[in-house]
């Protein structure tokens, strides 16, 4: 029986050229022929329609479809096209598509796997092979049977797992599907087969009872098992959100006994009034130990986030700790052997600064400056007193005696003060040379 979900027909602008080629339709629409009598057009002919099939399901965001339904989607001017059956057990032998009754099998926690991983198969297959030969074996599908496009699965199901937001990453079915951010709706049938690929291929897990899913953050990290913590979060979480819309409720009812209070003292009742107020109070005192519960839960809730926070640093600093200690350990950084090297390093600069000292030490016979300097004073005394025959010694003036010679006749002084003043000049000045 057709299902009006499936039979939607596909956009005109999708639709190939040729879709209003009679000639051409006429051929794509009949049977197929033996696939040896011209193989060309049978492999042309294979691939348009499976491309077509193919585009149905991802304009209509639905991976699965029926022969029945599909001949619907594709009728034009009233004939259906009569080689889809062939089209399908294609895409079945080929794997592009596979009916959903042979897709999955019940495994161990009571949840769907692939029927192509079963172990048991390669046992029963002697088995199936004699019956076969005995009872024929039944069709592949049937028109009714529904038939899941495996690659517009696996699009829609990771599409799914992108819509899903970070922190609702662990919830129930309907949690998670309330949680989708697609701009398309999906009927359940259909989001059970996307996280039944996204259970096959490791990128959400369940709890044993199915109750409790957790995706994976994203399509390139597989997912990790459901720990006690998280579950645990996840019922503070659930029973949070109903504590807030009690207590918003609550809320609500003190208003209304509030405004109900005034209205009675308005019409002069004031036993009607203060009945409302003490169930205002009642209520007030309900909603008083919801919030404190309500912020218990909270406070608890963070509590168990930062203990994985701190866990999760504990761990870091426990792994560089043991890096920074396997580090040191092969490159040789111990503390006795790194004050060896420094202490050895300081002895080596100290021997490099002799060695310059007695590299930069002058070659030949050393010599006392400070007898030098004497003896050469005492010859310069000498001099003074004259040479050996008991003359002068006649010494050429220089430039400043001569000035001094020149102030001292300007001061018009006799020869013989000139002549005395002079000497004494030189005399100073033989000091202060030998000085």
């Amino acid at each position: 029986m057709s299902n009006p979900d499936y039979s939607a027909k596909m956009s005109i602008q999708l639709m190939p050229d040729c879709w209003e080629d009679d000639a051409k339709m006429n051929s794509l629409f009949a049977p197929f022929r033996l696939r040896g009598v011209n193989p060309i057009d049978w492999e042309v002919k294979m691939k348009f329609w499976c491309n077509m099939i193919s585009q149905w399901c991802e304009s209509n965001k639905k991976p699965t479809f029926s022969l029945d339904d599909i001949k619907l989607t594709f009728k034009r001017k009233n004939k259906t096209p009569a080689c889809l059956d062939t089209v399908i057990e294609h895409m079945i032998k080929t794997k592009i598509a596979l009916p959903k009754n042979q897709m999955f099998q019940v495994n161990e926690n009571g949840w769907l796997s692939w029927s192509t991983k079963q172990l048991l198969r390669p046992v029963t297959w002697a088995t199936k092979t004699i019956i076969s030969t005995i009872i024929p074996p039944e069709p592949v599908f049937q028109g009714y049977s529904i038939i899941i496009h495996m690659e517009s699965l696996k699009k829609q199901a990771l599409a799914f797992l992108a819509s899903i937001p970070d922190d609702c990453h662990i919830g129930s079915f309907s949690e998670l599907k309330i949680a989708s951010t697609l701009d398309y709706p999906l009927d359940d049938e259909v989001i059970h087969l996307l996280i039944e690929w996204l259970l096959s291929e490791k990128l959400a897990t369940v709890t044993s009872d199915g109750q409790i899913y957790k995706f994976a953050p994203s399509a390139n990290v597989k997912v990790l098992p459901l720990t006690e913590s998280e579950i645990s979060l996840l019922q503070i979480s659930r029973t949070t959100k109903k504590l807030n819309e009690i207590m918003t409720d609550l809320d609500k009812k003190m208003e209304t006994n509030h405004e109900a209070a005034k209205m009675y003292l308005r019409k002069g009742n004031k036993s009607s009034a203060l009945n409302q107020l003490r169930q205002k109070k009642t209520i007030a005192y309900r909603l008083e130990k919801i919030s404190n519960n309500y912020d218990t839960l909270i406070q608890l809730s963070e509590t168990i986030k930062q203990t994985h926070v701190d866990a999760e640093i504990f761990n870091i600093f426990k792994k560089s700790l043991s890096t920074l200690k396997k580090t040191t350990k092969e490159k040789g950084l111990e503390e006795n052997i790194v004050l060896d090297t420094m202490d050895d390093l300081k002895q080596a600069l100290d021997d490099i600064s002799d060695m310059e000292s007695a590299i930069s030490q002058p070659f030949g016979q050393q010599f006392d400056e400070n007898e030098l300097e004497m003896e050469l004073f005492d010859l310069t005394s000498k001099a003074d007193l004259g040479n050996d025959d008991g003359g002068t010694v006649s010494k050429p003036e220089t430039s400043s005696e001569q000035k001094d010679k020149e102030k001292l006749a300007e001061e018009n002084l006799p020869p013989t003060e000139i002549e005395s003043a002079s000497d004494m000049l030189a005399s100073k000045m033989k000091i202060a040379d030998v000085i």
